[in-house]
């Protein structure tokens, strides 16, 4: 993967239920869309939830399908998300991003761990955690602007100056 350009995508309104604010606004979500390519080249495009409070990347199962992926089931488990708990199998998948219209060199790719929902049709096709997406770039969500900037995952340290260390299991942890 090479240093991503800086994008930014405009927040969309809410595609399922169509919910309205008590001003009769639409509800407005950090959204893009992403494409999963699987093992012989499969693809399906989808809008993306990008999700600061998930953990994984997670897809409907209907995208295992689509890209005709096996998710191994010893990489397994079960996560609390809308109001139950849900089996998840992981697998990797290459995942790609890029400007709307945009040419083929313009996208980013990379590959990304990806839980897919044994049952259970979430309300977005795909939601972009912290493993899998904000682990590969640096992205800012701003409400007041309704729009998601994605960047290359430095750009967070060179921003703000911040120091890195490893700590003992190899992880990234920011240096007060």
């Amino acid at each position: 993967m090479t240093a991503p350009r800086s994008w930014v995508f405009p927040y969309v309104e809410e595609p399922h239920s169509k919910p309205r604010h008590s001003d009769g606004s639409p509800v407005l979500r950090p959204a893009l869309e992403v494409t999963l390519v699987g093992p012989s080249g499969e693809q399906q495009s989808v809008l993306a939830l990008v999700d600061s409070g998930c953990e994984h990347t997670l897809a409907a199962p209907f995208l295992v399908r689509a890209i005709q992926a096996d998710p191994d089931p010893n990489r397994e488990l079960y996560l609390g998300i809308g109001g139950g708990s849900r089996q998840i199998r992981f697998t990797d998948v290459l995942l790609r991003i890029g400007p709307s219209g945009a040419a083929a060199e313009e996208f980013e790719e990379w590959q990304a761990e990806v839980g897919f929902f044994t049952s259970w049709e979430p309300p977005w096709p795909i939601i972009l955690g912290q493993i899998g997406f904000f682990d590969h770039f640096t992205v800012t969500m701003n409400r007041y602007s309704q729009a998601l900037a994605v960047e290359a995952f430095d750009e967070f340290d060179k921003r703000f100056q911040v120091q890195m260390r490893e700590s003992e299991d190899r992880r990234r942890r920011f240096r007060p």
